[in-house]
């Protein structure tokens, strides 16, 4: 995918250089600055998933004989008393 940015000339130009004498290009520094960015939250994510998980399997919960899930049931309102 490609983006647009907006950003001043001096800042472009000593980008350029230090990513010329770090033999990468400003792409792949940009690339890499994102990802890295977001990789803290994917694994946030998958820690949260995981301990709800846990959570689930280690609850003391026993569901009557024969129920079964109902997704209409889920969205019911109770009435307001």
């Amino acid at each position: 995918m490609s983006i647009t940015l907006s950003i001043p000339p001096a800042v472009v130009q000593e980008a350029r250089a230090y990513a010329l004498a770090n033999g990468t290009t400003m792409s792949r520094m940009i690339r890499e600055y994102f990802t890295n960015l977001v990789a803290p939250r994917k694994e946030e994510g998958k820690a949260g998933a995981c301990r709800f998980l846990e959570l689930a399997e280690s609850a003391d919960v026993r569901l009557p004989k024969g129920w079964r899930f109902n997704r209409a049931e889920c969205y019911e309102r109770g009435s307001a008393e």
